[in-house]
């Protein structure tokens, strides 16, 4: 099994798209992430452009990017729009089904084949927000980290057919930014009372 955001491929090591695109959103590997943008033809700029643009036409009105990883500290959002970029992804049954992927297995296209198996950094998919006895299953969350930014985590689960969306920014360490999430959802779906179907806000 790979650590999070590695992966180590043998000389003249092949790997399909679709292997690369698993490795980046199950465990965070920032070289797969890179290949897939040189995969596309695009010169790492114009690829970066084609970001913005995705970002304004879903309107991620305070996110700029620089760079595809998310490695780089002049990358900037918001809770809103990492909100929103999650919602938008979420409605892809590709990316979602990745998302939710404890682990993902796959070969390597060479003489000497490897069997490569890439672990989710998402530590909830096995705790009591994915859960069916507890009610909660999660739809889709990803994991992020950087020195600037501390540990980070956006979510999107639910309980009783009620989705929710939560971001934590900014977190000490990672068993930190699960503990938060865990807090935050199990308080919103004790506290919150969600609107009967047909109502409607008159003021």
């Amino acid at each position: 099994k790979i650590a999070a955001g590695r992966l180590y491929l043998g000389r003249g090591g092949k790997v399909t798209v679709r292997d690369l695109f698993y490795s980046s959103l199950v465990s965070s590997t920032n070289q797969a992430v890179l290949a897939l943008s040189r995969s596309t033809n695009l010169a790492k700029e114009q690829f970066v452009e084609k970001m913005n643009q995705k970002a304004k036409e879903i309107g991620m009105s305070k996110t700029t990017f620089t760079e595809p990883t998310g490695l780089d500290p002049q990358n900037q959002s918001t809770v809103l729009d990492l909100i929103k970029l999650l919602n938008e992804a979420l409605k892809k049954d590709e990316i979602k089904k990745a998302l939710t992927s404890k682990t993902y297995t796959f070969k390597t296209f060479n003489h000497r084949q490897q069997t490569i198996t890439v672990v989710n950094t998402d530590r909830l998919l096995d705790s009591f927000l994915n859960d069916s006895k507890s009610g909660y299953e999660i739809l889709g969350a990803k994991t992020g980290s950087l020195v600037e930014a501390g540990y980070c985590f956006a979510v999107k689960l639910k309980k009783e057919n009620q989705p929710i969306t939560i971001v934590s920014l900014g977190s000490a360490t990672s068993f930190d930014r699960f503990q938060e999430i865990k807090g935050l959802a199990s308080w919103i779906y004790e506290n919150y009372q969600w609107p009967k179907e047909g109502y409607s806000n008159l003021n």
